[in-house]
């Protein structure tokens, strides 16, 4: 949100989320663990809008059945949760395509969504030849200002540099795991504040062989 707020140049920005706009893990929760989440995606969403910075929410494996779900309705089909969007669509698409976006509209935590429980719109693009096309969920202002093509154009560059996904995700991602050399430091300083505390450790042959190959 900070960073959207001092964007510049939002014409020339694009934010991408690393995962869905919509919480739909956070249904389960009770109220006071499900509110952070969706005051947080709210804040996010507000920014992006205000600001008119373009923003993605980039699923790379993605199970919603949004799609199959509106084909049950519509055609009367049986009900099935095992098969999802990105498996029906996967055989229909080449390289670079997207399908047409579609108003995500499931209920469920979109009902905790206030202002903004109508306003997240989805599409599939296909962003490798041989995987199951990625799930964008971009905020519904982004297409009624006429930028969801450049966003799109965007998103197809950053997987053409990432090898199949979105370089600056993987980037960030790549800065935020520990690594091999400084999880061996935090080992060291965990098990020295263990011994001076007097604390019994052991650690398990399965985590050892881990930490040895990583």
């Amino acid at each position: 949100v900070e960073y959207i707020q001092a964007c510049s140049e939002p014409e020339r920005c694009l934010v991408f989320f690393d995962g869905a706009l919509v919480v739909t893990f956070a249904e389960v929760f009770e109220a006071e663990g499900r509110e952070p989440y969706v005051q947080a995606m709210l804040k996010l969403l507000r920014a992006s809008e205000q600001y008119q910075v373009p923003l993605v929410g980039y699923v790379d494996t993605s199970y919603a059945h949004d799609l199959t779900t509106m084909v049950h309705h519509a055609a009367g089909l049986q009900k099935t949760e095992r098969i999802h969007d990105a498996q029906i669509l996967n055989p229909l698409m080449q390289w670079g395509e997207r399908i047409p976006l579609h108003r995500c509209d499931r209920g469920g935590i979109l009902n905790y969504y206030e202002e903004m429980g109508n306003q997240v719109d989805f599409t599939y693009l296909k962003t490798t030849r041989e995987g199951y096309p990625a799930r964008l969920e971009i905020p519904s202002w982004v297409y009624k200002s006429g930028r969801l093509g450049a966003l799109i154009d965007r998103v197809r560059a950053e997987v053409v540099v990432g090898g199949g996904y979105p370089y600056a995700i993987e980037t960030a991602d790549q800065t935020a795991v520990i690594q091999s050399q400084d999880r061996q430091l935090f080992y060291r300083i965990f098990q020295d504040w263990t011994r001076q505390e007097d604390i019994g450790l052991r650690f398990s042959r399965k985590m050892v062989s881990k930490v040895r190959r990583r």
